[in-house]
């Protein structure tokens, strides 16, 4: 008759390694873009909003454009 013979693992376990990735190149250059991306997409907004007669409301014209570009 055999028995199972169950031994323990003698190691430690192994703990993967996490990497911090929020500042990391990837992150940092997509943060910029977006902010320069907003930055113009508002820009532009306040140039369309400009141009148009006094008796056009701004806030219809961003939600136009915004929704154009979504």
């Amino acid at each position: 008759m055999q028995f199972a013979v169950f031994v323990e693992n003698p190691w430690p376990p192994i703990v993967p390694h996490m990497r911090e990735v929020k500042g990391s190149l990837v992150n940092v250059l997509l943060a910029a873009s977006k902010k320069d991306y907003q930055f113009k997409r508002n820009s532009s907004d306040n140039q369309t909003c400009n141009s148009l007669p006094d008796s056009t409301p701004c806030k219809d014209v961003n939600e136009t454009v915004n929704s154009n570009l979504d």
